[in-house]
């Protein structure tokens, strides 16, 4: 070692071995190395056996409660080493960031066909409407989805040209005038302030409905004596190769 750094890392004599100046420079940097490689096999180890690494996942559904906020809470106790990136959005946008490889799984509404991906079935949960307090329809017993026909629908800015059915109304029951549905680039909590304000009624899921706002109930709907619901599944690319995904999974 000497020999090839052309300096005397120890100095000896009779009574041992002692590092000399520039030595120590030397063993304390060459210490901090291997402690640094130990780390990163350490860390290509758990990457490895999907208990570090990266993932990310799409959803365009709620963390305030239900199922997804459970799944992701008990993956954080259990994979506590494993770094999550998020990316809430439309449908539409979750599906390309899938196929393009930007995020490794996609929480989207069941029925998806989507080119050499795989699925998992996951949950599903009510549609709700949420109204102003003392709307007419609020005191309903049952609400249907013909009962929204005259009214404005807020909702956060998805896509435009998705069709209403894909954000959860029925053709037979949905506001067939563009002018009854208003997209706002905004939050959740601010589409709920909107219809606290009289400014229209909304569309949310079960998972939605911890947030508590002022001035608004959520009601169920349907089509008939059973209210809706919509499920959720699991999508991923089959090519993806992520140890991460599969503990998630």
């Amino acid at each position: 070692l000497e020999q090839s750094l052309g300096m005397t890392v120890f100095e000896r004599s009779s009574a041992g071995v002692r590092a000399t100046k520039a030595g120590r420079n030397f063993l304390r940097a060459s210490r901090s190395i291997l402690e640094q490689v130990a780390s990163l096999i350490e860390a290509a180890r758990r990457a490895g056996q999907g208990k570090g690494g990266q993932l990310a996942i799409g959803f365009s559904t709620s963390l305030s409660t239900g199922p997804l906020r459970e799944t992701l809470m008990d993956h954080f106790e259990r994979f506590p080493q494993i770094e999550i990136g998020f990316l809430e959005s439309f449908q539409t946008r979750l599906v390309t960031a899938l196929l393009n490889g930007e995020i490794d799984v996609a929480i989207l509404k069941s029925g998806q066909e989507l080119r050499d991906c795989r699925s998992m079935p996951l949950w599903s949960e009510h549609m709700l409407v949420v109204l102003p307090e003392g709307h007419e329809l609020a005191t309903r017993e049952a609400l249907y989805w013909t009962d929204l026909r005259n009214e404005t629908v807020v909702l956060r800015q998805y896509d435009s040209v998705r069709a209403p059915e894909d954000l959860g109304i029925p053709k037979e029951g949905s506001p067939d005038d563009p002018s009854r549905t208003k997209f706002h680039n905004v939050g959740r909590g601010t589409i709920l302030d909107l219809v606290s304000m009289g400014l229209g009624i909304s569309l949310v899921g079960e998972s939605d409905i911890a947030a508590s706002i002022a001035g608004i109930v959520y009601h169920q709907i349907g089509r008939g004596a059973e209210p809706d619901r919509v499920s959720y599944s699991a999508y991923w690319r089959q090519d993806n190769e992520n140890p991460a995904l599969t503990g998630f999974l």
